[in-house]
């Protein structure tokens, strides 16, 4: 059973140079769909929601946040779905 789920963890990736190529975007993503699992999971945590900000190289930003279907989950499949 998880233990009090946490306020928020994060994760990101900068990419050194700007991109737009969809399969560098997507890989990015499911990386950090694992990573924050293996962490919660570590943790014996779950997540509610994800939350997605992406800042483009003029500074401006798109911020999505979006809740788990079924619920808390640490399951990478789970926040990959969510994104």
């Amino acid at each position: 059973m998880p233990t009090e789920l946490p306020h928020s963890a994060a994760a990101q990736r900068c990419f050194p140079t700007e991109t737009l190529a969809p399969e560098l975007v997507h890989a990015a993503l499911l990386s950090l769909a694992v990573e924050l699992g293996e962490r919660l999971r570590s943790r014996r945590q779950a997540a509610r929601a994800v939350t997605m900000t992406v800042t483009f190289a003029d500074r401006t930003w798109i911020h999505r946040s979006r809740q788990l279907p079924g619920g808390p989950s640490a399951h990478t499949d789970d926040l990959r779905d969510a994104l």
